[in-house]
């Protein structure tokens, strides 16, 4: 309670009011110091570019009238943007949790923009480099990938840290698995000794849910293994998936549940057999450690901050190259491992006390 924690949000932009502004400010009077922390998610972004200048300069208005009425405080901002819309900041830290530069980010890898939204984004992105007094990533190959695709060039001379993301381990362990008879309900009677394998992807290119489906189909109707997929998630290629699954016949097999509670996502994670992301450009993904805590192993795409997860045969496997056949490989290697119950991290790196403290060591730095 020593800090009051405020956040700005495009959410709240459009939805605050003058009263619930100033009941901010009467907060901050109570406390010696205040922390900001901005969330920031562009909108519209293949608007042209009059409205997504004229949205950000809204924006910018908003961001510095609360900065300027909350006087001398920490500014954390979770996205480049909402650091570069701020004016006269004295202390600010920057978390970067972007798969890359703002760019790719946003265009989920397609390269669907012009030359003019590259220099838009790009222009943000540098002053907010500029700006940070401290910039942070969630795992290390994350700070690598972005200050590759940025440019070295400037980062010289910046306080960069390493602050890994973090689960509340007691929370997961003290919620219950899903019964046999709730998932029976969802997937049909099966075998006892069947394999769920989930998948916690939303339905977009970078997480390769249809290279997936193409793998359940070789493992199930060629390779007649007693197998079950299933993911939580969706999004604009939803129905190119549930086309592929009934192309193959799957619908009994692999099912979309669309998005579930993060309540519900622990449950059906700890009565799963073993979590499964062939996802590209990770940065570090948080669903991972949830599986860990909930007890279950992972078979992960070799790239990114998975790589700083995996102990290869302890907690999981490896999918070696995101394609059909790497999958179904990884696949047959854990059925034959033995491999069914791991242990979290008894080193509590991703525990999230451990991430709350390294967060708090930074701010009372500033202070």
């Amino acid at each position: 309670d020593k800090y009051l924690k405020y956040y700005l949000s495009p959410s709240f932009f459009f939805e605050s009011t003058e009263k619930s502004l100033n009941q901010v400010i009467n907060n901050e009077k109570k406390l010696n110091s205040s922390i900001i922390s901005a969330k920031f998610l562009p909108i519209k972004v293949k608007e042209k570019l009059f409205y997504k200048r004229l949205y950000f300069f809204k924006e910018k208005m908003f961001f510095n009238k609360s900065i300027y009425k909350l006087g001398d405080s920490i500014f954390h901002a979770h996205h480049p943007i909402a650091l570069s819309l701020t004016e006269n900041l004295n202390k600010s830290i920057l978390t970067v949790h972007n798969k890359g530069s703002i760019i790719n980010d946003i265009f989920n890898g397609i390269n669907d923009y012009t030359e003019k939204d590259f220099v838009f984004y790009r222009k943000f992105e540098i002053d907010a480099i500029n700006k940070a007094s401290i910039i942070t990533f969630p795992s290390n190959n994350a700070k690598d990938l972005y200050i590759n695709e940025i440019g070295d060039r400037y980062f010289n001379n910046k306080d960069i840290r390493v602050i890994y993301n973090g689960v509340d381990k007691n929370f997961i362990q003290s919620l219950k698995p899903l019964t046999t008879s709730e998932i029976n309900n969802i997937v049909g009677k099966r075998n006892s000794d069947s394999k769920i394998f989930i998948n916690i992807a939303d339905h977009v290119q970078l997480k390769n849910v249809n290279i997936l489906i193409d793998a359940f189909n070789i493992i199930i109707n060629l390779l007649k293994q007693d197998v079950y997929l299933i993911n939580i998630g969706e999004g604009p290629l939803t129905n190119i998936l549930k086309e592929k699954i009934n192309q193959f016949n799957l619908n009994k097999r692999v099912l979309l549940l669309g998005r579930l509670s993060n309540e519900n996502v622990i449950r059906f994670l700890k009565a799963s057999d073993i979590l499964i992301m062939p996802s590209d450009k990770v940065v570090f993904d948080l669903v991972n450690l949830e599986a860990l805590a909930a007890g279950i192993p992972l078979l992960l795409s070799k790239n990114g901050g998975n790589l700083e997860i995996i102990k290869e045969g302890e907690n999981g496997f490896f999918i070696e190259k995101n394609n059909c056949e790497s999958i179904v490989e990884a696949i047959i290697n854990f059925q034959k491992s033995g491999l069914r119950k791991v242990f979290f991290n008894k080193n509590k790196l991703f525990e999230v006390s451990d991430m709350i403290k390294q967060y708090q060591d930074l701010y009372e730095r500033l202070l």
